[in-house]
């Protein structure tokens, strides 16, 4: 008795999951076509080699006294969490995840997210650099200097979400 009970909710499981699948497919018949494709960036250099960007660029670090593995960016970053983009008429969608690199032989942190994982920050731009706690350049903010080099603050050690360059 107990195992025809079993199975009469097995298969009513069965049948209501075909169902919904062939209503999903219904309201959305080139689904099978679409999906989210995941990229992972370590560097936003704006056209400039990696290596010039580590040095006239900023650079967020994963360790405290720049060390640890590295994100090196040449322009405005709203949201360390990354951006996504849609084609195929918003079927697909690209996302694209900023992460940290190896650097230097640094290599504590690497692959991690650069969004609320940064300690230090290496500033060899031209302009001052300002993160800030939330995305979209909002929030308790610290700045770091023309080629200069600085822990980050209690308040955004790991709680980084943004930067901005201000000259």
């Amino acid at each position: 008795m107990r195992s025809s009970r079993n199975a009469r909710r097995a298969f009513s499981s069965l049948i209501s999951l075909t169902a919904i699948a062939a209503g999903s497919f219904a309201i959305a018949p080139h689904a099978e076509a679409s999906g989210v494709h995941t990229y992972y960036v370590s560097e936003e250099c704006d056209g400039l080699r990696t290596q010039d960007c580590i040095y006239y660029g900023t650079t967020m670090r994963y360790n405290s006294k720049e060390e640890g593995a590295a994100f090196p960016f040449a322009k405005d970053i709203p949201n360390f969490a990354g951006y996504s983009t849609t084609y195929n008429g918003g079927l697909d969608v690209n996302q694209y995840i900023y992460v940290f690199e190896p650097l230097d032989g640094w290599t504590a942190g690497s692959g991690q997210a650069v969004k609320n994982n940064a300690a230090s920050v290496n500033n060899g731009a031209t302009c001052k650099v300002r993160i800030y706690y939330n995305s979209y350049y909002s929030g308790a903010y610290q700045t770091i200097g023309v080629n200069s080099n600085a822990n980050l603050n209690s308040t955004l050690k790991n709680e980084n979400a943004s930067a901005e360059h201000i000259c």
